[in-house]
């Protein structure tokens, strides 16, 4: 039987990781605006910034944590003492930690952006890159050499016939589209994911979007599928739509 709420308990091993992660990240970015490539040098001023920031938020965020999942039980590991959203791989279930505890996530909540995971019906793509905005025809003819051409591919979606922000009847069906890479041994595959007839009512838009999607629960890699904004919707689209999460490992 589900509980409730589970203890969370600060680790300074996580502590300590996240501490390694942000001075990894402030070194790789040094020596990459070392370098003479216009987009290594964006990427590495982006990470050069990203590790000093990391160091700065730490105190806070508070002590990050460990607890046990209150639906599965599956192991669940915090960046701070406080976090919301948090995906566990084991259920599929979002919590949030804060106050010591674990407990799962208002199934009502609607984000300003799409955070809430569903997967998609392609097992072939599990990790993803997106495509780096071209800054020169140099930069240009680099993106067409380092990537193929993987075609459109349609979701085949059953999209339950209500906004998918809000839940209220829907007025208009929409169309989302997103490039994105797989990436590959030589070259990665770009493809453009498409999903037809999205609901929506008047009043919203950007409901769902096509995204890397990672867990709170340790050794998951990350996957690839859609985004919600309304928990509720994200839900009735796994119940309708029983694609498996396609974890890289």
């Amino acid at each position: 039987m589900a509980q409730q709420e589970t203890p969370l308990k600060p680790s300074v091993l996580l502590l300590a990781r996240n501490m390694a992660i942000a001075a990894a990240c402030a070194v790789a970015g040094y020596f990459m605006v070392q370098t003479d490539e216009t987009v290594v040098i964006i990427l590495g001023g982006a990470l050069l910034l990203c590790g000093p920031l990391m160091f700065i938020a730490l105190p806070f965020m508070g002590m990050p944590a460990r607890g046990a999942c209150p639906e599965c039980g599956g192991k669940i590991e915090t960046m701070g003492s406080s976090q919301q959203n948090l995906l566990c791989r084991g259920c599929n279930s979002y919590l949030d930690a804060g106050g010591g505890k674990l407990v799962r996530s208002d199934p009502n909540r609607v984000t300003e952006q799409p955070v809430f995971a569903a997967p998609s019906p392609w097992k072939d793509v599990t990790l993803v890159v997106y495509p780096t905005v071209s800054f020169s025809v140099q930069d240009a003819i680099q993106d067409w050499m380092t990537t193929k051409k993987g075609g459109v591919r349609v979701m085949d979606a059953k999209w339950p016939q209500v906004c998918c922000v809000c839940g209220k009847p829907p007025t208009r069906l929409d169309t989302v589209s997103r490039v994105f890479a797989k990436p590959g041994n030589i070259v990665d595959t770009q493809i453009i994911g498409v999903a037809e007839d999205v609901p929506y009512c008047n009043h919203h838009k950007d409901g769902i979007i096509f995204e890397r999607i990672d867990s709170a629960t340790p050794g998951a890699s990350g996957c690839f599928g859609l985004k919600f904004r309304s928990l509720a919707y994200r839900n009735a689209f796994m119940k309708a739509n029983p694609w498996p999460f396609t974890w890289h490992q």
